[in-house]
């Protein structure tokens, strides 16, 4: 299972390397090219667009959930059989949403609505139309990806997935560097979603699972009633999560408070998403595995494996929270061109969130992947009411500190239900020794990494980036490094320092 799960992980590391060159190289050209105004109307687009994720509600989440357990049980008809009920089902939603989409945005003034200031009336509801397209049309093709999660290869269906990913970047980057606008980036997405989305897809399926037919099919009464039983609790899950990533600019915008602070925002979020993702695609490599393994195996080992994975993944956030305090204001400086971006505060209350959000995520996603969201489902919404009510009134107040710290209120209050449901103890750990453990952990690498960072800042080295990339350098290496090293789950840990000593054994060998 280790093997399989650090595969995945490995898979998933390059979709970090995409996101990584998406959110930092292409979000600076873009910066540069729009400009902040432009670049803040098109966050506001895509944030409306992204909501259409909302009707999701977690249904390809379930149906790869159940292929899963076919393709373990070696029931080959009713691996079809889902397949078929999840097209017929993704076909209807996509058809829904469609006509949901042309009823809404067909008729309102998207300008006034948004608070764009930036572009132009027509050009606003074009890129709107062709980027709600795109959204629902990921619905319906993550039904199809679910196949891969289905037959244990998770790790294939990410490369497909990548290179759609990897696409819509580099293009970006073209319409950046060409100058082109709002339309020209939604014209791109489009074109991507189609080439590189649908058809590389279709193509890797046909040629990969020959005997597979992605036929619809009615479901059944007993197929309707076990996935009402369980998409009740994903959509809620599915609906707080998205609204605490799209509704943010938003509010933002809504409220006037200026283009500066919706990009301020986008940027500083960038930095914590990252190393959420970073940490998040661990969870989720281990967590697959981790939901196929036979019923009689899911005991002590299993909730210690989920305990290691959440101290590792808490230390991890504190160590990127400590590198993004201590170097984030020049690296913005120099990577958008607008030092005034920048805004310490704010960013320590973002990752205050994340950092309170990742004691309970390792065991989230483990009740997901296992079918069981009620639990998650509920906190995510405590998460979304608690952090956006309070995130309102305090933008309305104190602007975007305002705002980010409500956000991180709702974590705080979300990840604190979970933790205290007994969630944690149906998964036979002790919740209190679990959070003591981890707290030690992460408290010890932010004192160290700090102290480090510090130290750093104190060396006579030259300023711009060559300076900077020094000190991160050193940082990496001699803080962030043996933190993690330290904070890895024993297994993980053990694995890393035997295949350390054989590379030493062997360039003394060769020596």
């Amino acid at each position: 299972m280790l093997r399989a799960a650090l595969r995945n992980f490995v898979v998933q590391g390059l979709s970090l390397g995409q996101s990584f060159f998406d959110r930092i190289f292409v979000v600076a050209l873009l910066l540069r090219s729009l400009g902040v105004d432009v670049y803040a109307d098109w966050v506001a687009i895509t944030s409306v667009a992204g909501l259409f994720g909302l009707a999701e509600t977690g249904l390809n989440f379930y149906f790869g959930n159940v292929m899963m357990r076919r393709f373990a049980e070696g029931d080959v008809a009713g691996f079809q059989r889902i397949l078929s009920v999840a097209i017929t089902v993704a076909v209807g939603l996509a058809a829904f949403l469609v006509l949901l989409g042309v009823a809404l945005i067909a008729p309102i003034d998207i300008v006034r609505s948004l608070s764009l200031g930036g572009i132009a009336r027509f050009d606003a509801k074009i890129a709107l139309a062709l980027l709600s397209i795109v959204s629902i049309s990921r619905i319906f093709r993550g039904c199809l990806f679910q196949i891969y999660r289905g037959r244990r290869e998770f790790a294939r269906g990410l490369i497909v997935d990548l290179m759609f990913a990897m696409s819509v970047s580099l293009a970006s980057a073209g319409v950046a560097l060409v100058g082109g606008g709002v339309v020209d980036l939604a014209l791109a997405t489009f074109g991507c979603e189609a080439i590189f989305g649908w058809g590389v897809l279709l193509v890797d399926l046909t040629r990969r699972y020959p005997s597979l037919r992605l036929r619809p099919a009615f479901p059944r009464a007993a197929e309707i009633a076990d996935l009402w039983a369980r998409i009740k609790w994903s959509a809620l899950a599915q609906a707080g999560s998205s609204l605490v990533v799209w509704a943010p600019p938003l509010l933002l915008g809504a409220m006037r408070i200026g283009a500066s602070a919706v990009v301020s925002f986008v940027v500083l979020r960038i930095l914590v998403s990252l190393g959420r993702q970073a940490t998040g695609m661990l969870l989720t490599a281990f967590n697959v595995e981790l939901a196929a393994l036979a019923p009689e195996t899911q005991g002590d080992s299993r909730a210690a494996a989920i305990a290691g994975l959440g101290a590792f993944s808490s230390a991890a956030t504190a160590v990127l929270a400590v590198a993004s305090v201590a170097f984030a204001g020049e690296a913005i400086s120099l990577w958008t061109g607008k030092a005034a971006l920048f805004d310490p505060a704010v960013l320590a209350s973002l990752f205050a969130g994340s950092l309170a959000g990742g004691f309970a995520a390792p065991f989230q996603m483990f009740l997901s992947f296992a079918n069981e969201p009620k639990l998650v489902a509920i906190a995510a919404v405590i998460n979304a009411c608690v952090g956006l009510t309070l995130g309102a009134l305090g933008a309305s107040m104190f602007g975007l500190l305002g705002l980010t710290v409500g956000l991180a209120m709702g974590e705080i209050a979300g990840s604190a239900y979970f933790l205290t449901s007994g969630a944690l103890s149906a998964l036979r750990l002790d919740t209190a020794h679990y959070l003591r453990r981890s707290f030690a952990i992460t408290s010890l690498v932010v004192v160290s990494t700090a102290a480090l960072a510090v130290a750093l800042r104190l060396l006579p080295l030259p300023g711009g980036l060559a300076g900077l990339t020094v000190r991160v350098i050193l940082f990496v290496v001699l803080g962030a490094t043996p933190a993690l090293v330290f904070s890895a789950p024993r297994p993980l840990r053990l694995q890393i320092l035997s295949r350390l000593r054989r590379s030493a054994d062997m360039r003394v060998s060769q020596k």
